[in-house]
């Protein structure tokens, strides 16, 4: 990841990506992250805006964002009260509720992929593992057993919604609690 300030003065992140062999192609899981986030316009979610080849690689421009999750809940010196930590799960679940309906999981939910901006503002990113898992023009599929593959594709969507919360509330209210839990009890010796 480069940072860098362009003409407008605005300043991004750039995230190189080596292109492949010419018969390989580019990198499918960038490609999947693209198409992705071009689809995901939310306040919650990191912007991509934009992407290009140069010099046999891809770069992906993205807004700047100064840190993650997990460089905050690591730091010593930033005490975050639970106002900051609702906040931040407050924007991690606006963030995973706007995938959702866009049928997307992202399926990588960790401190490192929840960035934190200059305004404290949180994004979700990453989303090279992300997949779409239905869409509302078709819950239905046109097999044999649609009733089956339909309550199939419901299991499967409550179940990968479950897993975002755990890993929501598992990489927030474990990560943050623990340093909570390690501060009162460093105040009580």
């Amino acid at each position: 990841m480069y940072l860098f300030h362009g003409q407008t003065g605005q300043t991004v992140a750039i995230k190189k990506i080596r292109i492949g062999k010419q018969k390989e192609g580019v990198n499918f899981t960038a490609l999947r992250e693209i198409k992705l986030l071009k689809e995901l316009k939310d306040p919650n979610i990191i912007e991509l805006i934009d992407c290009f080849p140069h010099k046999g690689n891809l770069h992906l421009v993205f807004e700047f964002m100064e840190t993650d999750l997990e460089a905050v809940i690591r730091d010593r010196n930033i005490f975050l009260s639970p106002g900051d930590i609702k906040s931040y799960l407050q924007m991690t679940l606006k963030g995973l509720a706007h995938c959702h309906k866009k049928w997307v999981l992202h399926r990588d939910m960790k401190p490192n992929n929840l960035l934190i901006g200059p305004n404290g503002q949180l994004k979700l990113a990453d989303f090279g593992l992300a997949r779409i898992f239905g869409s509302p023009d078709r819950r239905f599929t046109h097999q044999a057993t649609p009733m089956f593959y339909f309550w199939t594709l419901c299991l499967y969507a409550f179940i990968a919604t479950v897993q975002h919360l755990y890993g929501v509330f598992g990489c927030e209210k474990r990560e943050i609690g623990r340093r909570e839990y390690e501060k009162r009890e460093k105040d009580e010796k």
